[in-house]
């Protein structure tokens, strides 16, 4: 193979694969430096920040009054009671219903169970900014559409319907994070060795019993990690407790 020289200024001979890989390597730094700049800078401006009085740039003092302030506080820990109390009610509920449209899609013969993915591509697609002006306009007391209705059904005062609270506030993030548990859940279910059942069923197992002592053991890792991601998910989810926790004054 021939590779052509280029002569330095010194009148040297430099081969052109080496200059291409100088240019490659420059290149590579350029793009370094961009997405250093991009993505790391702004977390180093936080992590200067959370120990200075002023913001960085500004005038201002090196101090850890922040961190005791933040730690020594009990509303610190009353909202990581909270945050920590949604995560766990809402994953539980989302990963049990889950788990049973998965089963209901892939295990049964149930009518229409074909549009069971198809809608909850769809419930995942909706941000969930949507989703919670929604509820709010349906299930708000007193004024809430659902509620409306019922009053207008029953003819009296009843407003069974809040959202503004946490059953309701639960109840909607729960319905919002099943989408994607069932999508992560549906891969195993399908991946399932039916001759495990058949076997079960063979033996004398119900359906119900092949599904708690064949189907629920199998499939208790995809679960489980579906279950863990969940909660880190909802840990970080604003969206919705701020439109329906808010004004219950959830924090």
């Amino acid at each position: 193979m021939i590779i052509e020289d280029v002569r330095r200024a010194d009148g040297t001979q430099v081969p052109e694969k080496r200059r291409r890989m100088r240019r490659s390597t420059a290149g590579l730094l350029a793009l370094c430096a961009v997405v250093a700049f991009v993505f790391v800078w702004p977390v180093v401006m936080l992590a200067i920040g959370a120990f200075r009085t002023e913001a960085p740039g500004t005038p201002g003092s090196w101090t850890l009054q922040g961190f005791a302030d933040a730690y020594g506080s009990p509303a610190t820990y009353r909202a990581f009671g909270s945050s920590l109390g949604y995560a766990l009610s809402t994953q539980v509920l989302a990963v049990l219903l889950a788990v049973f449209f998965a089963w209901v899609a892939t295990r049964t013969t149930t009518a229409l169970r074909r549009i069971i993915t198809p809608m909850m591509v769809t419930i995942l697609s909706i941000p969930a900014l949507f989703i919670g002006i929604g509820w709010g306009m349906l299930g708000s007391r007193p004024a809430g559409l659902l509620n409306v209705a019922v009053q207008e059904l029953t003819g009296t005062d009843w407003a069974p319907f809040d959202v503004n609270s946490w059953p309701g506030l639960v109840a909607v993030s729960a319905l919002k994070f099943t989408a994607a548990a069932y999508l992560l859940v549906l891969g195993p279910f399908r991946a399932l060795d039916r001759s495990l059942e058949e076997a079960s069923m063979m033996a004398g197992g119900g359906r119900v019993a092949t599904f708690f002592r064949v189907v629920v053991p199998v499939l208790a890792p995809a679960v489980t990690g579906v279950f863990i991601l969940g909660i880190a998910v909802a840990l970080g989810v604003l969206d919705l407790p701020l439109l329906l926790g808010l004004p219950a004054q959830i924090t």
